[in-house]
């Protein structure tokens, strides 16, 4: 999970926000700007999902006829919407995040990130700086965490170590290492090398896009730095 650093809202929704009826169950739902909203929030993480950090995008899958983006309410609208004492942050820009589909449609032991958390509450915020120290990885691509509710967001709620992801992230650490060894055959790598490895993958490219599961390749470049010394 990659701490997100929260920008300036699309105009247009300052706008609704200004003349909108607050007393309207579909507040949100009537927006109409929202590709506004998505191509705001998709500069603002580098494409990549707020959860499992997979790519996501502002194209229109030909399959299912849906963006590859969802927004994503981290406070759930059917809690906090201004009823039962509880704010109303429907149209709060700092709650709004861009994430993957996470299998929708699919069986729902496959569904993961917003698609599998729907209306739960979770503890982990990607909108605050804390949160990647929360967090923890495997060199076997687990996502992993000391705080006893964080790892229930991530083993439950978010299921981020579902097979297929843990395989993914392991692929993407696999490619790192052949990377490497490339460079040093022997598998010796220097703090140095491995630092540098650090600066490119931290970069954001000229796509705007970052790497996808770039914190935890980046957690675990650092756990080898760590070794080397």
């Amino acid at each position: 999970m990659k701490y997100i650093r929260k920008g300036t809202e699309p105009t247009s929704l300052a706008t609704y926000r200004a003349s909108a009826n607050r007393n309207s169950e579909s507040l949100y739902e009537d927006y109409p700007d929202k590709d506004d909203l998505r191509r705001q929030l998709l500069q603002e993480q580098g494409c990549i999902c707020c959860y499992c950090m997979q790519r996501i995008s502002n194209e229109v899958d030909a399959t299912s006829g849906q963006f590859k983006i969802k927004i994503e309410h981290w406070a759930p609208q059917s809690i906090y919407n201004g009823q039962d004492g509880k704010p109303d942050r429907r149209l709060d820009y700092s709650n709004l995040l861009g994430a993957c589909r996470g299998n929708e449609g699919q069986p729902e032991h496959l569904h993961h990130c917003d698609t599998r958390k729907g209306d739960t509450e979770i503890k982990i915020n990607p909108t605050l700086p804390i949160c990647e120290q929360q967090i923890y990885y495997s060199f076997s691509g687990e996502v992993l965490s000391r705080d006893p509710e964080i790892t229930r967001d991530l083993n439950e709620t978010l299921n981020l170590n579902m097979q297929t992801l843990r395989n993914n992230r392991k692929a993407r650490w696999d490619a790192v290492k052949d990377s490497l060894m490339r460079r040093m055959p022997k598998g010796t790598w220097t703090v140095a090398l491995l630092e540098r490895e650090v600066r490119a993958l931290t970069q954001i490219n000229a796509q705007r896009q970052y790497k996808e599961y770039v914190v935890f390749l980046v957690f675990l470049l650092k756990q080898k730095a760590v070794q080397a010394k």
